[in-house]
């Protein structure tokens, strides 16, 4: 028995290790965009992985991603408009959406995008809540305003807010709301599959698409579907 628990602690410290390394190798990758940021928006429990960020990175460039849709606004959203920018002189016309509930935090976001000089391909919209058929969720006819025309082929999966308010939303709304309003190939991010609704909504969407989903360790999922080149960091 103690052999047992010996190799699984083994096992626990050599992931966890792995896990430290990943992060720390996606923070360096990311240093081309970030050292060029004058306030960077500070990193909490709530923010994207560096992970996360660099292979969504690696994903609008790689597989040139032109119009990207991020539900839940914060330091992701400062680094891809900063990306989008840095790239600019690709002569690909990008543009990054955000949606985000918290009207302070829309004000925040935006300013810093501005200070950087990124709101020309970046837009953060406030996007108040609603009682609607996934619960007190986005509001929908505003959600239909902000995204008239707009068919995401990199769609971004952190919001709305789970554990903050005592109202929630049920985020498999997004897979009902968006599934016929992406663009024909298209990538899309979930945060926090660790949750069963997340991990349920990548399983729901993959299948629907008919494609396999792939997932980060726990807390990541990801579906592509079309043709395009692996972006996943290393």
């Amino acid at each position: 028995m103690l052999t047992f628990f010996r190799e699984k602690a083994r096992g626990l410290r050599k992931w966890l290790l792995q896990e430290a390394k990943s992060e720390i190798r996606s923070a360096q990758n990311l240093s081309w965009i970030t050292r060029n940021i004058s306030t960077p928006i500070p990193s909490t429990v709530v923010s994207l992985q560096p992970v996360t960020i660099n292979w969504i990175i690696n994903d609008i460039i790689i597989n040139r991603r032109v119009r990207i849709l991020e539900l839940g606004s914060g330091a992701s959203t400062q680094i891809i408009a900063q990306c989008l920018t840095q790239v600019s002189d690709d002569g690909v016309d990008r543009r990054l959406i955000s949606i985000e509930e918290n009207r302070g935090w829309v004000d925040h976001v935006s300013r810093v995008i501005e200070l950087d000089g990124n709101q020309a391909r970046t837009s953060v919209h406030y996007t108040p809540r609603a009682d609607g058929p996934g619960g007190f969720w986005y509001n929908e006819s505003e959600l239909n305003r902000i995204l008239k025309g707009f068919k995401p082929d990199l769609l971004i999966i952190d919001g709305p807010a789970i554990k903050r308010i005592k109202q929630t939303a049920d985020r498999s709304r997004v897979f009902h709301f968006f599934r016929d309003r992406m663009a024909d190939d298209y990538a899309i991010f979930i945060d926090d599959t660790v949750r069963k609704a997340e991990r349920k909504l990548t399983e729901e969407w993959a299948k629907y698409a008919g494609v396999k989903p792939q997932y980060y360790n726990a807390y990541l999922g990801f579906i592509k579907k079309g043709e395009g080149f692996n972006s996943m960091p290393n």
